[in-house]
């Protein structure tokens, strides 16, 4: 039998280049706004991968640099202007971002020419379906990032994460159905915005368990009657004991997810799958229940610790 010459990565199915592919991808997930991902190795180590395959050839190319550029992490000192003088990158590259990430923890009032670019540069995105602003905005460039974003409409976001101070930028995003803040507060401004902004909303990530009193509970319900995913930023402790059966209160629950920690203070994994359980079975919902139940873990990022399927 004769031997077929050595085969290349480029000579393999396109489905299956698909397959492989997925392995790398960075999508705006329900946890992604709770962890800066661009600070965590594994991330480092896939971009990296990617980069190398999308520039090997030209049908490398085509299959991962769309997952090279799907997630898109603002750097710390942007050229937003630069990129739309080049007019091939905008093309190219543009159509491909799905999600943009960024800190603006540096900028200052000095920088109010960069807070007006960078709505355009969100402007200029086709595709654009998540919007993350890490924690950190300070106090006196609020209202520069709030008249920015006045009388613009991206209604192609469909998920945004926010500092709870953000409320005021909440306008410009007509069709958002997940939000999500690191601390949310269900008293807060920004959740009181949404309630006006975002009659579509089904899904709130960063929620802290201590806010989950029983009258806190049933307003959310009222506000967000479609409410159909939901994730705890904190860890639950023991006391008081009804925490976790108060969220059987939310009747259209299909996904539910909750931070576990190895700590005699605080909720067993056992007893967060059983209690999980009960919460997602009172659910009306005749769609699958989803629990994940996931870890902290600043070098590696979130770790999932169980998926449980009701």
């Amino acid at each position: 039998m004769a031997m077929s010459g050595p085969c290349s990565l480029s000579d393999l199915p396109t489905e299956l280049l698909v397959e492989i592919s997925s392995y790398y991808e960075f999508p705006f997930t329900f946890l992604s706004p709770l962890v800066r991902q661009e600070h965590v190795a594994k991330h480092h180590e896939k971009r990296q991968i990617l980069r190398c395959l999308s520039q090997s050839c030209s049908t490398l190319r085509r299959i991962f640099l769309p997952l090279l550029w799907e997630r898109y992490e603002v750097g710390p000192n942007p050229n937003f202007q630069e990129m739309y003088t080049k007019s091939e990158l905008a093309t190219l590259i543009f159509p491909h971002i799905k999600s943009v990430h960024i800190s603006m923890i540096s900028w200052t009032r000095a920088d109010m020419e960069t807070f007006f670019l960078f709505v355009e540069f969100l402007r200029a995105l086709p595709n654009l379906t998540g919007l993350q602003i890490y924690q950190g905005i300070s106090w006196e460039t609020l209202s520069i990032l709030s008249y920015a974003f006045a009388e613009v409409s991206l209604p192609t976001v469909t998920a945004l994460s926010v500092p709870v101070s953000l409320d005021g930028i909440l306008p410009a995003f007509p069709n958002v159905k997940t939000l999500a803040c690191p601390a949310l507060d269900p008293s807060s401004r920004l959740l009181t915005a949404a309630t006006k902004h975002f009659p579509c909303l089904d899904a709130l990530a960063g929620l802290r368990s201590r806010d989950l009193d029983h009258n806190q509970v049933n307003d959310m319900i009222r506000d967000f009657p479609h409410l159909r995913a939901l994730s705890v930023s904190s860890t639950l402790p023991l006391d008081p004991p009804d925490l976790l059966a108060r969220l059987r209160a939310f009747k259209q629950l299909t996904e539910l997810e909750l931070v576990y920690q190895d700590d005699p203070k605080l909720l067993s994994l056992d007893a967060l799958v059983s209690g999980s359980r009960d919460v997602l079975m009172a659910s009306h919902s005749p769609d699958a229940k989803v629990l994940r139940l996931w870890s902290h873990d600043t070098s590696l990022g979130p770790r999932i610790v169980r998926i449980e399927r009701f």
